[in-house]
């Protein structure tokens, strides 16, 4: 029995020093793992502050652009508008002038015809 005894407590003390062991291993591996992830976070805040100071002027000169075309923009809007009322007032001068001009080689056209009927009739009056 007293074998079977010192076997136990044989056991038994490799069991400890077994389990002592793996949690040394385990807490080298959690303070390597709690290391990196702190290394990880100082990383991470380190790029996001680089990131918003690069960000901001780049913000500005993109704002700037957008402004910049915006003004083109309107300026050409401007222009389209300008050049819409003047081909509308230059179409209806067309238009009347067209009309005048049709109406006057009407009145033309009247007066020649009327001529020609007088020189006609007097011409063959006389014969």
């Amino acid at each position: 029995m007293e074998t079977e005894i010192t076997q136990m407590y044989q056991s038994l003390t490799f069991l400890i020093w077994t389990s002592v062991v793996l949690l040394i291993i385990l807490s080298a591996f959690l303070g390597k793992f709690l290391f990196d992830l702190a290394k990880l976070t100082r990383t991470i805040n380190e790029t996001t502050t680089i990131v918003k100071d690069e960000l901001t002027p780049t913000l500005k000169n993109i704002n700037q652009s957008v402004e910049t075309v915006n003004k083109l923009i309107k300026e050409t809007d401007e222009q389209l508008n300008k050049f819409r009322n003047l081909s509308d007032k230059l179409s209806e001068i067309g238009v009347s002038a067209l009309s005048k001009t049709f109406d006057l080689t009407k009145y033309i056209s009247k007066g020649i015809k009327c001529g020609l009927e007088l020189l006609f009739k007097s011409f063959f009056k006389n014969k």
